[in-house]
């Protein structure tokens, strides 16, 4: 927070409303609501948000009775996790200039989706080799590292997509609403984590582990019935998010001319 001290002059100045209203923030919503992208930033928040709920509460059920692994290499899973979030803080600046945000959207939610197929898929074929091969935790590794960047990258990016989408509503409606657009986002983003993480206790349960059980003493049938549950819900919830991306309607080029007459706007 200190070192973002300097960009407070900077900051858009919000509109000056009325007095107290109990009915005022339904009316904020109700005008936030009036934005086509803001209603489509919503569907892609709650499929990703969704997605991610499930995602982290299966990788340790996956990784415990699914892949067998030990309590030291799970927590040495921490390792790729922290190297995919520095690279994504790193490398998402470039992207973001080099890219449209509603394409690197589309794009990070495919990679979601083939990330969590790929790998278990290929155990539920039979591609793989036994669970103690070293090669697994290896792959392991590099899935975790990808599911990680590309959670981390939807966070930042769908944040970002936002701040964008402010400017053009404060374009139409002349009104500024950070705290509607990003509370609804935070709100989203906790809610939704928290039915993933529900839909994936109902998988446990469907799939049929029992309480306590010891990895290697799980039955096949239910190993597999996990991993098919883990591999259509997460990349189900990704491809949705990446349905939803595809209608979104603000370019680069749209936002700068939104930008362009924003200050011409304020000029006046």
């Amino acid at each position: 927070l200190w070192g973002t001290r300097t960009v407070i002059p900077r900051l858009p100045q919000a509109s000056v409303g009325g007095g107290f209203s109990i009915t005022r923030p339904f009316t904020d919503f109700r005008l936030a609501l009036s934005n086509r992208n803001f209603r489509i930033s919503i569907g892609t928040n709650l499929a990703f948000g969704m997605c991610a709920g499930v995602y982290t509460t299966l990788a340790l059920y996956l990784g415990t009775y699914f892949w067998e692994f030990s309590s030291n290499q799970l927590a040495g899973l921490v390792v790729p996790t922290a190297i995919a979030t520095m690279l994504a803080f790193t490398l998402l600046g470039g992207l973001g200039r080099r890219y449209d945000k509603r394409t690197l959207i589309r794009v990070a939610s495919l990679v979601l989706a083939v990330n969590a197929f790929w790998m278990i898929g290929a155990r539920l074929l039979g591609l793989l080799p036994p669970n103690e091969h070293p090669l697994i935790y290896g792959l392991q590794w590099l899935n975790t590292g990808i599911g990680v960047f590309v959670i981390v990258s939807l966070q930042v990016i769908s944040a970002s997509l936002a701040a964008d989408i402010l400017d053009e509503h404060e374009l139409a409606t002349g009104h500024r609403q950070e705290g509607v657009f990003f509370a609804a986002g935070a709100f989203l983003s906790k809610a939704t984590s928290g039915i993933g993480a529900l839909v994936a206790g109902v998988v446990i349960d469907l799939a049929g582990i029992e309480p306590g059980s010891e990895p290697g003493t799980v039955p096949v049938d239910v190993l597999q019935t996990l991993g098919w549950f883990a591999c259509v819900l997460i990349a189900g919830f990704a491809f949705v998010a990446y349905l939803f991306a595809c209608r979104l309607r603000l370019s680069r080029q749209d936002h700068q001319r939104v930008r362009e007459q924003l200050a011409l706007m304020r000029g006046q």
